[in-house]
């Protein structure tokens, strides 16, 4: 699950967007298989992003949403407050 994330991620630096989504939709339902819920609320946001440079802001905002969700749950303030700076900056779009 973790592999295909990151090879989402590298698939997203080289700008080929639709390929890193389906990357990051595969990873999320791995961890979501596995209950991961770090890894899942890693992979919201990866899809998030994804969706924003598809131009699918709509599914951004619904992606990150549910990520902060989960990192409140989880207590992480440093990966909420990067979804929360990704959120935030469709305001801007």
């Amino acid at each position: 699950a973790q592999t295909l994330g990151n090879l989402g991620l590298t698939v997203e630096r080289q700008g080929d967007h639709a390929l890193a989504r389906s990357l990051f939709e595969q990873s999320l339902a791995m961890h979501r298989e596995l209950g991961y819920r770090a890894g899942i609320a890693g992979g919201l946001k990866n899809m998030g992003k994804a969706a924003c440079n598809q131009g699918d802001i709509a599914a951004a905002r619904s992606l990150y949403s549910e990520s902060l969700t989960l990192w409140g749950e989880l207590g992480d303030k440093y990966n909420f407050a990067i979804v929360l700076e990704h959120f935030a900056a469709l305001a801007l779009i």
